[in-house]
């Protein structure tokens, strides 16, 4: 695991800002896979380190898994990082999964999170057209 952290946090220097593929940032051919696994680690700090790169660093090729993540995840505060990550890599599918969230959740404090993300980037969209 320790190996994994590494090549997650090996992609941190490259970035700025802009949605990347990781080509982009590193040529090592495990990163994909490492992130993979970091994503479904049993350590939720794990988990939601590599979720926040993930949006920080705009990694679009982890939506998908970053979606099936949000369908399991149990903790409140990674489903939160998971919808501001899915938010900056602007993943339509994620916003939709995240409203879909917000309409069964129980958790007052997640639903309110999930319904600002989900207006947030529905007036960002607005703008753009």
């Amino acid at each position: 695991m320790k190996n994994s952290i590494t090549s997650v946090l090996s992609i941190a220097t490259t970035s700025f800002g802009q949605n990347k593929k990781l080509s982009e940032l590193t040529n090592n051919k495990y990163t994909y896979q490492n992130l993979i696994k970091c994503i479904k680690s049993e350590n939720k700090q794990i988990r939601k380190n590599s979720i926040y790169l993930e949006g920080y660093y705009r990694i679009i090729e982890s939506k998908n898994e970053l979606i099936k993540q949000l369908r399991v995840e149990e903790c409140f505060e990674n489903k939160i990082l998971i919808g501001l990550a899915l938010y900056k890599i602007n993943s339509e599918k994620g916003i939709k999964e995240l409203m879909s969230l917000a309409q069964r959740e129980n958790n007052v404090k997640l639903k309110k999170m999930c319904y600002a993300i989900c207006t947030e980037y529905l007036s960002s969209y607005a703008k753009s057209i």
